[in-house]
């Protein structure tokens, strides 16, 4: 082997015709990077180990290793050499081919076995007496028919890697041990075979592994994307998803048995069904006890292997079920910051459960933790809408209708008042027990009831249900509603939308009954509350973003469908059906939070290429005036403009302070300690009602006013800055600094220049009904 023990490459050396230059010498440091480092092998053919790499090109491990073991076999003239890979996941040194036999199943030895623990303590190789090897090993070994008696055993470790300036060095993390059975080499050749062989083998092999690691870990995510579609095909039922999530499971860790825990809070027990002696009965297990308490209460996977020798396993669950538990894995089933149960698999096929099933569990408890809560979430959502459909029979009831305010409606004189079919009418100062007789005299004066045969006691009866399902809040009320209606009522009439064929009638009917409703059953409180606390209605209408909204067009409906209030019934099902979509458009328009999503094509169809005649045109002219008609409480005269903001800040704060007693922090707009008011209300002209009614005036510069007042709000809030940061008196509420004398408009004129001057910040106003 002397021929080939050492060898280097030399270049011919250059001449040296002259001397070079200072700044022409190559760096000392650049000369010790570049320099070639000296390979030497001491016992190892290059020839030979370079016709090994080359031929390791194989994606499987086992073949890799029986290559390998046929190299070593070959240069250490020995009858058997095999590797043992050292796991840290769990402690283990697996054998998985010995020569070129593939061993099915593997061998698994633990490494605190202590003929395993020695090999890694001494560099130079461990030399094994027959007694002391493994008897799993050893009998491996006699099965292969090799000559044990008296023949030589040793063991060499391999060290991981670290590569630094392209040289290999090794760490102290042990990687594998080389097996070398009965060879006629001397020690010292064997120890360099070894290591010269795996110093270029080694990156080959763990490479490889990493691959295969890789490879498994993507078709168990492949099983479990299966196993999702199968769970979630199967919510209805809840004991048939129960026994999927079984079946699934025992496939995909390769088990006997898998059985599903579930908490029961008032008992503090772990309850499942479980076969025992070919019967499916309930097993209840204390929370505190045994391995499936521990991996509840402790929220963390356990991996046990001898499962009767581990002090948290009760042979008592064996004993009762003629069963025998080899080994346990348990974990947890996590699902919004609480634990639903545990999932527990017995007695893996072919060994213990390994890493690989470790690192599947939290996707597979995932998986389960979503199909569980789901089935539950439809169950309570069938019983909330029986409870649904028996409280729309009740609602009438609830309303304490009575038929006498209907003949009020039908028979109370029409009062012509001054500009009441003009937008800049001021319909806050209908008072609360006309405005249904207004809301009547809308429909007459647009001829709607002659025209389209409409039945007058059941709008008149609709009407009246309508207002009695509106709450008693300080803002989102029934002067409100009736707010939003005479807007879409005087803006037809002012611009003249019928007359030009803008808008049907049955557009302009859609847009009255979507503007009277769109706050019914309203119950004070924004969609994001709603969301955040779980609520009825998010759970109602937990596939709409806009719960509230969802929730108004949900009501509207019952109420038109109640007995003699149908008011639409003569329309044919096509136009009723084509009323009906529009009623539920437009109410969703009113959350600002659609408008923001329609607004950039809104600004695109009706500003360049409005056709009215067009559906999707049409639909979103409706949308911007009902966005419009939302925000007309703040297009009025300042003193309007002050009680309306007040209501509205009163009702904002109520939730705050809601909010607060659950523990939560309210945001600004909602916090009556931190509100400021003008300030807010600055921004939500500015950013949120401005742009609506820019983009109408666009369409229509007739309604260009609107605009002025909203420019002239802007001021008068620019110039309240001032007595807010004043604050006095100093204990009074910033709605009763709203609503005090010194912001009427006489004492503007009053206030100095330099009080409401105050840094601009940036808020995002949160306006959300």
């Amino acid at each position: 082997m002397d021929d080939f023990c050492q060898y280097n490459l030399f270049r011919k050396p250059r001449p040296a015709l002259f001397i070079p230059p200072p700044y022409d010498k190559p760096s000392e440091t650049h000369c010790e990077r570049m320099q070639t480092p000296l390979l030497h092998l001491r016992a190892t053919d290059p020839s030979k180990i370079l016709l090994l790499c080359e031929s390791l090109k194989d994606q499987c491990t086992m073949d890799l290793e029986a290559k390998i073991n046929c190299y070593l076999m070959i240069e250490a003239e020995c009858d058997c050499a095999f590797m043992a890979f050292f796991e840290v996941l769990p402690k283990l040194a697996v054998v998985k081919v010995m020569g070129v036999h593939a061993l099915e199943p593997e061998i698994q030895l633990p490494t605190s076995d202590p003929a395993i623990a020695t090999i890694g303590e001494n560099k130079a190789g461990v030399n094994f007496a027959i007694e002391n090897l493994p008897p799993v090993l050893l009998q491996q070994l006699e099965a292969l028919k090799l000559d044990l008696e008296g023949g030589d055993i040793m063991a060499y470790p391999i060290f991981e890697q670290k590569h630094r300036n392209g040289i290999a060095e090794e760490t102290s993390t042990l990687s594998l041990a080389v097996f070398i059975i009965n060879s006629t080499r001397q020690k010292i050749f064997l120890k360099d075979i070894v290591q010269e062989c795996f110093r270029f083998v080694l990156p080959i092999l763990t490479s490889t592994i990493a691959f295969e690691r890789q490879s498994k870990i993507k078709g168990r995510l492949q099983e479990l994307l299966e196993i999702g579609r199968v769970l979630f095909d199967n919510l209805n039922d809840r004991e048939q998803l129960l026994n999927k999530i079984m079946e699934r499971g025992k496939c995909i860790f390769e088990s006997e048995r898998c059985d599903i825990y579930f908490i029961d809070e008032k008992q503090k027990n772990l309850e499942a069904n479980v076969i025992c002696n070919g019967k499916l009965v309930l097993d209840v297990v204390s929370k505190n006890q045994g391995v499936i308490g521990m991996s509840y209460t402790q929220n963390k996977l356990l991996n046990i292997e001898n499962a009767h020798d581990n002090p948290l396993f009760l042979k008592s669950d064996d004993e009762k079920c003629a069963y025998h538990t080899r080994n346990i894995l348990c974990f947890p089933i996590p699902h919004k910051e609480k634990v639903l149960g545990c999932i527990q698999m017995r007695n893996k096929f072919g060994g213990d459960f390994n890493v690989f099933d470790e690192n599947i569990t939290s996707y597979f408890a995932t998986y389960v933790a979503l199909a569980i809560s789901q089935c539950e979430m439809l169950t309570q959502l069938r019983a909330k809408n029986a409870r649904h459909d028996i409280s729309n029979k009740l609602l009438l009831f609830q309303f304490d209708f009575r038929e006498a305010e209907v003949e009020h409606l039908l028979n109370a004189q029409r009062h012509d008042l001054n500009g009441f079919n003009f937008p800049t009418f001021n319909s806050r100062t209908v008072p609360y027990h006309r405005i249904g007789v207004c809301m009547m005299k809308m429909f007459e004066d647009l001829n709607f009831i002659q025209k389209y045969k409409l039945e007058r006691r059941a709008l008149a009866k609709f009407l009246v249900l309508v207002q009695k399902g509106y709450f008693n809040h300080p803002y989102h009320n029934y002067d409100h509603a009736f707010s939003v209606a005479h807007f879409i009522y005087s803006t037809v009439c002012y611009l003249q939308l019928l007359e030009r064929n803008v808008l049907t009638g049955l557009d302009v009917i859609a847009l009255l009954i979507a503007a009277i409703c769109h706050n019914v059953d309203h119950h004070g409180m924004s969609n994001p509350f709603r969301t955040v606390e779980e609520s009825t209605f998010a759970s109602l209408y937990s596939s709409s973003r806009s719960i509230m909204e969802t929730h108004h067009f949900a009501q509207t409906m019952t109420i038109l469908n109640s007995e003699g209030c149908n008011f639409l019934a003569n329309f044919s099902s096509e136009d009723y059906s084509s009323i009906v979509s529009m009623i539920r458009g437009n109410i969703i328009a009113t959350d600002y939070a659609e408008h923001l999503k329609h607004f950039k094509k809104q600004e695109i169809l009706l500003t360049k290429n409005f056709k009215p005649r067009l559906l999707e045109h049409k639909l979103l002219f409706c949308a911007l005036l009902m966005t419009c008609g939302d925000f007309v409480d703040h297009v009025r005269d300042w003193r309007t403009v002050r009680t309306a903001v007040a209501q509205m800040y009163e009702e904002y704060f109520r939730q705050g302070d809601l909010e607060r007693e659950m523990g939560k922090v309210p945001n600004e707009m909602m916090d009556r300690e931190k509100a400021r008011i003008p300030l807010l209300q600055i921004n939500l002209l500015k950013d949120v009602v401005l742009p609506p009614y820019e983009l109408l005036v666009k369409v229509y510069p007739d309604m260009h006013f609107c605009i002025d007042a909203i420019y002239e709000n802007i001021t008068n809030w620019e110039l309240s800055k001032a007595h807010f940061l004043q604050r006095v008196p100093s204990d009074a509420t910033s709605i009763e600094l709203l609503m005090g004398n010194q912001l009427s408009m006489t004492n503007f004129h009053s206030v100095e220049e330099e009080h409401h001057v105050e840094t601009e910040e940036s808020y995002v106003y949160d306006y959300d009904d």
